[in-house]
């Protein structure tokens, strides 16, 4: 089964673009290749990041189009249909909400008739505006028509502990049905800030240690992987990552017959 997965989220600067890029980085590396879609024309992180590497197919389109909803989420459910590759990373952009609340469940009926899972993370501002968009996106908005266990509600480290967002302290926090947890912050800032100058694969960047990186550089982008693959693999692949690469490398079989 094809997953398209959305990163979503509050107006900006909470990572989704990173987490985006995480994820494309563990399809990858357990599966060997993913698209990379950006929702965003003017500001095309994940095209950026990773344009020049083989196993990532990137595109970009514009999802935000007023007055014209309709034809966006068309062109996004052509591209998630046109993809060959198993996985669809969309790092959706800021306000993304004000085309998708719209025609959530139009796509979520398009994709099943694909027979396309849809999954998203959300990733989680600290304040009430932000406590006040998740409610509303899981209230009859874009967030309400994925599976609950298909979707993740993330509180990005980098802003703090769980104390300090005011989603935890809403009956909504306790009464939320699906996955929620912490996303893992990349430290100290040095290190964050060489890795993202960087473009390519985290995964590459561990291997090959780019020119400026230390081993320090190395293994704190290395403990940081694994601990955001043990927040992202249960999304990316609830049936197991072995079941998801043995289905894979089957499905690839069958297209070597074919």
């Amino acid at each position: 089964m094809k997953t398209v997965i959305f990163s979503h989220g509050d107006k900006g600067g909470v990572g989704k673009s990173v987490v985006a890029a995480a994820m494309v980085d563990l399809v990858v590396e357990k599966l060997g290749a993913c698209t990379a879609l950006d929702g965003d024309n003017k500001t095309p992180d994940m095209r950026n990041r990773f344009i020049d590497t083989s196993s990532v197919s990137t595109l970009h389109m514009q999802i935000n189009m007023a007055g014209a909803a309709s034809e966006a989420v068309g062109r996004l459910a052509g591209i998630i249909e046109d993809s060959a590759d198993d996985f669809v990373i969309v790092n959706l952009p800021s306000n993304a909400g004000d085309t998708l609340d719209e025609m959530g469940e139009m796509l979520r009926d398009v994709c099943d008739d694909m027979g396309v899972r849809m999954a998203a993370t959300y990733s989680l501002g600290e304040h009430d505006e932000a406590a006040d968009g998740l409610n509303s996106s899981l209230n009859g908005r874009f967030l309400s028509v994925f599976n609950p266990q298909d979707r993740m509600v993330l509180f990005p480290a980098f802003i703090g502990g769980k104390e300090r967002f005011a989603w935890c302290g809403r009956p909504e926090y306790r009464d939320y049905i699906g996955e929620q947890g912490e996303f893992p912050c990349l430290e100290p800032k040095f290190v964050f800030t060489d890795v993202i100058r960087q473009t390519g694969l985290f995964s590459e960047m561990v291997a090959r240690k780019p020119q400026g990186f230390t081993a320090y550089h190395k293994v704190a982008l290395r403990n940081w992987r694994s601990a955001v693959a043990e927040r992202l693999e249960p999304l990316l692949f609830p049936d197991g990552v072995e079941r998801h690469m043995e289905n894979h490398a089957r499905d690839g079989d069958d297209d070597d017959d074919a």
